[in-house]
């Protein structure tokens, strides 16, 4: 029998033999029935002095009673997809996008009798790092492979952070278990808070590709889809801007950026839906102020690496929610442009987490009634995006229009004037010192400046000149859903078409898009294999 005993405390300093002692005491059993045991989830709780608090598998033949921090387990019957196309005779499907959705889609595909082709508009993710290098030295600005676009998606120069919310823990358990095989430390299958940072997920993202290549993939860099061609509903070619592909599937892996794929595909008469999304600033801090209000006494333990938080502030009278977003510990302000003449930001840690600064995101939600002014009846649906376009540029002017992020303190954002000057040590490599006030939205100016002075607050920490505010954020989704059926995943409107992870609307984050690259791929698998998918919870 297996059971899983949960709420193990043990010090940082915690051995194998100090769990299996727990584990005896704790199941009330003898050394000599316990099989195995491995620890299967780990969170840090340091509210008092720091511990961790365990989720232990056991297997014993001794039958244990119940109680709340005891249960019998029964393991699933599989992990990962389990439709193998044998003998595949048809056309190669085509993987539109190599972020993090399109890369498991197609790695689905090819370890189950499929080959796909992936079509890249970007460069692969170590040419890709090194232009990037260039961009943040001279504010060059690649169109097509830069921080938001390219192998790996934007999510490869970000924090990294492995967040599931998905309740679908057996396909969530497949991604990590082949982030593992590809690289990444085993700690994250079992951490509460996993995260790789963008210099793991560069060794890890051109071993995928080489996965899919060796399993009869072909990738194809620095070619962007230009159209689609359709005879009697269904997808027959997809057209690039230097080849065309002929197909029957295609999943549509565009990521939240590919804006002039969402104009092509609303020009085209493509069932979309505007969907709500949020916006707002990045904010930096001193990381070693977050760890003394997380840590206090303890801040300076190295085994506790740099401290996270997450703040969150209700809606006030006419103030809106805020809320804390992709908060990147001792990481770095990225300036992200993937459109000429547009600005916004996002933050970036490598895997040890060690600068000396922290940043978040801190967002108010955005509904269809605040772009409700963007309407424009060639484009319909696509109104949060000229929402979103119209701040960039706003962005983009108040840097210089040189590809450098608005930056004031927190100060003197709050008394609407620019600073003289920033913390020496601010990580962001390109801003511009300069008052921020007036660049968004009013409803969400005046929501930021009430609401994060009393968020900050939260952490014991009030000299708010030494926090720096980055204006803007404006990417922390897709501003617009393609439409799809809930059974076989395909758009309500072309059939083979298969829309896919954030850039689709249908998830957000590294984690939730690989999840939804996986279901697609699966979905794709049992179309052409003809076995009935169950709806979708």
């Amino acid at each position: 029998m297996i059971y899983h005993i949960n709420q193990i405390k043990v010090g940082l300093d915690y051995t194998d033999q100090v769990v299996a002692k727990k584990v005896l005491q704790l199941a009330k059993i003898q050394a000599k029935d316990l099989k195995y045991f491995k620890i299967i989830r780990r969170s840090l709780d340091a509210r008092h002095q720091p511990v961790y608090i365990l989720t232990v598998e056991i297997k014993t033949n001794v039958k244990i009673a119940k109680s709340p921090d005891i249960q019998q387990y029964k393991p699933p019957a599989k992990v990962g997809v389990s439709v193998k196309i044998l003998n595949y005779r048809g056309p190669e499907p085509i993987v539109v996008g190599a972020g993090p959705a399109g890369l498991m889609a197609a790695l689905v595909l090819a370890e189950n009798g499929v080959s796909p082709v992936i079509i890249e508009r970007g460069e692969p993710a170590l040419e890709r790092a090194r232009q990037i290098t260039s961009y943040l030295k001279t504010g060059s600005l690649n169109t097509e492979s830069n921080i938001l676009f390219g192998e790996g998606g934007a999510g490869l120069f970000s924090d990294g952070k492995l967040t599931a919310r998905s309740k679908d823990r057996i396909t969530t358990q497949y991604f990590f278990q082949k982030l593992v095989e590809f690289g990444a430390p085993d700690t994250i299958l079992i951490d509460a808070e996993p995260h790789l940072g963008s210099d793991l997920l560069l060794k890890i993202i051109p071993r995928i590709r080489d996965k899919i290549i060796q399993l009869g993939g072909t990738f194809h860099f620095n070619t962007k889809m230009k159209s689609l061609e359709i005879s009697q509903g269904a997808l027959s070619k997809v057209h690039s801007d230097s080849d065309v592909f002929e197909t029957t599937n295609c999943i549509l892996a565009i990521g939240h950026s590919a804006r002039d794929v969402y104009r092509y595909l609303s020009s085209t008469g493509i069932a979309l839906a505007p969907k709500p999304f949020a916006i707002g600033v990045r904010v930096e801090l001193p990381q070693s102020k977050v760890n003394e209000a997380q840590y206090g006494s303890f801040a300076n333990n190295n085994k506790l690496g740099a401290a996270s938080f997450r703040l969150t502030h209700k809606e006030e009278g006419d103030y809106r929610a805020c809320y804390s977003f992709c908060m990147c510990p001792g990481g770095e302000v990225m300036p992200c442009a993937s459109s000429p003449g547009m600005m916004t930001t996002n933050g970036m840690s490598w895997s040890a987490r060690d600068g000396k600064k922290a940043n978040a995101a801190f967002l108010v939600p955005v509904n269809e009634r605040d772009y409700s002014n963007y309407k424009d009846e060639k484009y319909p649906a696509l109104e949060g995006l000229f929402f979103q376009e119209a701040i960039e540029q706003k962005i983009f002017k108040a840097g210089g229009s040189s590809y450098l992020v608005p930056a004031a303190r927190l100060s003197d954002y709050l008394n609407n004037k620019a600073s003289d000057s920033l913390p020496d040590d601010s990580s962001c490599r390109r801003m511009q010192i300069t008052n921020i006030n007036g660049i968004l939205p009013n409803f969400v100016e005046t929501t930021l400046k009430y609401a994060i002075p009393k968020m900050i607050s939260k952490l014991n920490y009030p000299d708010f000149r030494e926090v720096v505010v980055y204006c803007g954020e404006t990417r922390s989704s897709s501003p617009v859903r393609i439409v799809r059926t809930q059974d076989s995943y395909e758009s309500i409107s072309i059939k083979g078409l298969y829309p896919c992870g954030e850039g689709a609307g249908h998830a957000g984050g590294i984690v939730s898009s690989a999840l939804d690259g996986i279901k697609t791929a699966e979905a794709l698998l049992k179309n052409i294999s003809g076995i009935k998918k169950e709806p979708v919870d």
